[in-house]
């Protein structure tokens, strides 16, 4: 009987060894990860710059698109704001000649698109097709310039 607790005292020891002797000491340890994501917004615009030539006078231009692209990780607000007249040194052109899906721009801020949810993959893309029609009355000959700035926010 001696024999017997001898030999399971024997196995106890052993797989108690087994189990912790070899091992060393356990320990454990955690890491927390914690982070931030910011409200993130992209715009790109594709069909610029726009070059409308050989203008007839009060005939409209053939349409020219432009394409706005916006990434945002939010619900978002697109504006765009623009000079009051094309110019060519002094010489002007009011910028409602120029239109956008039949609307004349004006000066702005405008907004084009309020609380816009937030966009996935490779965006959204707001399309504006530019027209001209310049008016007999601001014939003035010339290369006249302006530029729309687009602009996106939370």
């Amino acid at each position: 009987m001696k024999l017997k607790s001898l030999a399971v005292i024997l196995v106890v020891a052993g797989l108690a060894l087994a189990f912790y002797g070899f091992s060393g000491n356990v320990s454990a340890a955690n890491v927390n990860v914690t982070f931030t994501i910011l409200a993130t917004q992209t715009l790109t615009i594709s069909g610029t710059p726009v070059a409308f030539s050989g203008v007839t006078l009060d005939v409209p231009t053939a349409a020219q698109t432009v394409a706005v692209t916006v990434k945002s990780n939010v619900a978002y607000n697109l504006t765009y704001t623009a000079p009051a007249n094309f110019t060519d040194g002094s010489k002007v052109v009011p910028i409602e000649r120029l239109t956008y899906n039949n609307t004349p721009f004006v000066t702005g801020p405008v907004t084009l698109q309020t609380a816009h949810p937030r966009t996935t993959g490779p965006g959204v893309t707001h399309s504006y097709d530019y027209v001209l029609t310049v008016a007999f009355d601001d014939a003035d000959p010339g290369s006249y310039t302006g530029t729309i700035t687009y602009t996106v926010s939370p």
